[in-house]
């Protein structure tokens, strides 16, 4: 990158290039052949090669640059697991839940325990209180009960909060009246009815 600049910045100063063209005929080797041209063909009043070498230059830097933009960016990282886990993509401020922010790409205690219960929302990871800050990563995504599967809705969508941000909880009014094992039946209930329904 360093000789990009470098290359760019002699041209647009008017200093003499003949030295940085030499220079970068030897280190690219296979990007551009040019060492093996008479040096004759690359000196100062040779527009043509300095063109040709400054649009490469240019080119080149423009790509790293874009390359660099788009793989660190977050969006392209996690849209698919966002759907992993109930409300994982409506949890205020919060476009990743698995990552921590402030290091991205790295990830939040949430993030690391749902890598290690496959990338997938099971029992023990809802069960689990990954932030420590007295409620399990279902009661603040809306799944207390384990219910949620993918695709279908969670029991609630508004009031969650973020499982790997211990400052954050949710609102516990919001399952205190839930009884799990007649959630269970409901859901079992409701199950057996739609497959009545399309069988």
């Amino acid at each position: 990158m360093l000789l990009f600049l470098t290359l760019l910045g002699s041209y647009n100063s008017g200093v003499p290039s003949h030295d940085y063209l030499q220079w970068f005929a030897v280190q690219s080797r296979g990007v551009l052949d040019v060492a093996s041209c008479p040096s004759t063909h690359f000196s100062n009043s040779s527009f043509e090669a300095k063109s040709s070498i400054k649009m490469l230059v240019r080119s080149s830097f423009f790509s790293v640059a874009l390359s660099a933009v788009f793989l660190n960016s977050p969006s392209n990282t996690m849209p698919n697991f966002v759907w992993n886990v109930p409300n994982g993509a409506n949890v205020p401020e919060s476009p990743a839940i698995g990552h921590d922010m402030s290091d991205f790409p790295g990830r939040n205690v949430f993030g690391q325990d749902f890598e290690d219960a496959g990338l997938e929302w099971t029992k023990e990871l809802r069960e689990t209180d990954s932030d420590q800050d007295g409620q399990t990563n279902g009661q603040e995504l809306g799944d207390p009960c384990c219910l949620w599967t993918t695709g279908s809705s969670p029991l609630w969508t508004t009031g969650i909060s973020h499982p790997g941000d211990a400052t954050k909880t949710s609102d516990p009014s919001l399952w205190t009246a839930i009884s799990c094992s007649s959630a269970s039946a409901f859901e079992s209930e409701s199950q057996s009815s739609e497959s009545d329904w399309t069988g």
